[in-house]
């Protein structure tokens, strides 16, 4: 079985290129650091819409370099931009569990 046949899997978007002050759109940006130190996330403005690119619970945001990770989305971080440096898995919950993707990638 493929990954892609058990959720859905995208790239966060490169944050620099899209950000504007006169954006319509605010979003925080997730950021490794400041989830691990329990710290206060970025918000930038873009024009686009980046609702598709956001966290939701129970999506995994795994990282693209080294050293690889993979964080379980909680209510806490719901509604964070994910950037460039990370994917987000938003597994089909009908077909599998989150947390047994994530200890199963890991």
């Amino acid at each position: 079985m493929k990954l892609g046949e058990i959720a859905n899997v995208s790239i966060g978007i490169l944050v620099n290129r899209e950000i504007s002050e006169e954006g319509e759109h605010e979003y925080q940006i997730f950021n490794l650091k400041n989830y691990e130190e329990k710290r206060e996330y970025e918000t930038v403005k873009t024009q686009k819409d980046f609702s598709d690119r956001t966290t939701k619970q129970g999506d995994l945001l795994f990282r693209l370099v080294a050293p690889n990770k993979i964080i379980y989305v909680s209510k806490k971080e719901e509604n964070l931009l994910v950037p460039s440096q990370l994917c987000i898995i938003r597994a089909n919950k009908e077909k599998i569990n989150p947390t047994f993707l994530k200890w199963y990638l890991e």
